[in-house]
């Protein structure tokens, strides 16, 4: 599976003749099934049952995905050391894709290096 859940809770109420468990009531994976359990009732799923989650039964949670990038800040100052909240700023710009620069900078250049 290429998503890693992280938690489930009932979204709606879940009942049969026998089981009633309450929406937002969570389930705790023992590392084969998500289950839930109280002294009335028993309830599990497969993770594969949580994914295809074909009733809207539940709330899922997954683990986020990081991704990193490396940049390369390229600028022209004549006499000035750049200090990390400059750079804090360049990539400001750099993630809103801005086009108007920091107006102290000449030729500020932010490039992602893959």
């Amino acid at each position: 599976m290429d998503k890693k859940i992280k938690s489930v809770k009932f979204k709606n109420d879940y009942r049969t003749l026998e089981k009633f468990v309450s929406a937002g009531a969570e389930l705790i994976y023992d590392g084969e099934l998500w289950i839930y359990a109280n002294e009335y009732c028993e309830v599990s799923y497969t993770e594969s049952q949580i994914l295809k989650n074909k009733t809207d039964l539940f709330n899922v949670e997954y683990h986020s995905i990081k991704k990193w990038i490396t940049v390369k800040i390229e600028y022209e100052f004549n006499d000035y050391k750049l200090s990390a909240g400059d750079v804090q700023c360049a990539l400001a710009d750099y993630n809103t894709k801005r086009t108007d620069k920091l107006l102290y900078f000449n030729n500020l250049t932010v490039t992602e290096i893959k």
